[in-house]
């Protein structure tokens, strides 16, 4: 197959769709053509194309800047008159916009669309998503709530749930492998309002047994963090942005992780911990309650109470039985989460779709 990938964001870039893009390309170009591109990141290989002079993401609305970002990918099409099986489109219903027009370019057959959010409330945003879906032949979710919104909105389109895999390093057993606990939960999540991370503050404040690290960058950090030195909390830290490498060390240093967004996909962060064998608390956010099932791997909390989410906390910590029998349950089923199966998965729709 010969795949054209579109998504205005790429690594280095941080965020969950863009190493969802980074790592599916990566799987599908080990017996697949796949070109991606581009606006704001570095090529990753030489079939990578990084178009525009400034950053489209910065403009408001945010539709604007995907609307200027297609109108460069049209030309660079334009230009170079490529042909392509699939069209796999990454974002919003703004992305899908121009659909029509890639597909008649570059003479493809399928359009893929994979959305990484769930959708809004707004009558508007519903009635231009529905209008746009029609330009997709198959859609893919990384997160359930989402798969549920867009089979409600478009019955008759076929939708695959599909999260996010997890990259291999967080498979691997480092030779020096620390297996005491230095942590008691961690948080791994980009710093930003749906992220709810002022909520770990609060958690950090009633727990003070308890010590508490975020990992991850954002809009949020230097104001959650002066907010944590007002409160004169020593058991919660604000790391910073970290290497998966570093993600995956620290992770094995700690004993629970924890959740507390307001809106998801299916957060890979949560996988990755599993796979870490990690006991899970979070919030239900984008339908995570498919993954985790209470007192089996994990707790799913359906409001934002500090007690509710401090009694969980306390039973994951203190009662080693059950910390155990979650910590096996997550390393068991985590085998299924590796990239590999993922874009196998993913690759098997699309050519089942093309035919």
């Amino acid at each position: 197959m010969r795949i054209l990938r579109i998504y205005n964001r790429y690594p280095p870039m941080p965020g969950g769709m863009e190493k969802h893009i980074f790592y599916l390309t990566q799987e599908q170009r080990k017996n697949h053509y796949v070109k991606v591109i581009f606006n704001e990141g570095e090529a990753q290989s030489e079939f990578d194309v990084k178009i525009g002079s400034f950053s489209y993401g910065r403009i408001k609305p945010a539709f604007v800047g995907v609307f200027l970002f297609y109108f460069n990918v049209l030309f660079e099409l334009l230009k170079k008159r490529e042909k392509f099986d699939v069209i796999h489109i990454h974002g919003d219903w703004s992305s899908l916009v121009f659909a029509k027009v890639v597909k008649k370019i570059t003479n493809a057959k399928v359009v893929l669309f994979s959305i990484h959010d769930k959708l809004r409330t707004k009558k508007l945003y519903n009635k231009l998503m529905s209008h746009f879906l029609k330009n997709a032949d198959h859609v893919f979710s990384t997160g359930y709530e989402a798969g549920s919104q867009i089979r409600a909105l478009m019955k008759d389109k076929e939708v695959t749930v599909q999260p996010s895999g997890v990259s291999q390093i967080f498979f691997e057993v480092p030779e020096e492998r620390k297996m005491q606990k230095e942590i008691d939960v961690v948080t791994v999540a980009n710093i930003n309002p749906k992220k709810n991370i002022e909520f770990v503050v609060d958690l950090a404040k009633n727990n003070k047994e308890f010590s508490f690290v975020v990992i991850g960058f954002g809009p949020l950090y230097s104001s959650i963090k002066d907010k944590i030195q007002k409160l004169g909390l020593d058991n919660i830290k604000m790391l910073g942005a970290m290497s998966a490498a570093e993600i995956r060390g620290i992770l094995d240093k700690s004993s629970c992780f924890l959740l507390t967004s307001f809106e998801e996909g299916t957060p890979t962060a949560i996988l990755e911990a599993m796979v870490r064998g990690l006991p899970i608390v979070t919030s239900d956010a984008g339908g995570i309650q498919n993954i985790i099932k209470n007192n089996e791997n994990g707790f799913v909390l359906h409001r934002f109470s500090v007690e509710d989410y401090s009694e969980k906390l306390r039973m994951v910590l203190k009662d080693k039985d059950l910390y155990n029998n979650m910590r096996k349950n997550n390393m068991a089923v985590s085998e299924n989460f590796g990239w590999n199966k993922v874009a196998e998965r993913i690759t098997k729709i699309t050519e089942s779709v093309l035919k």
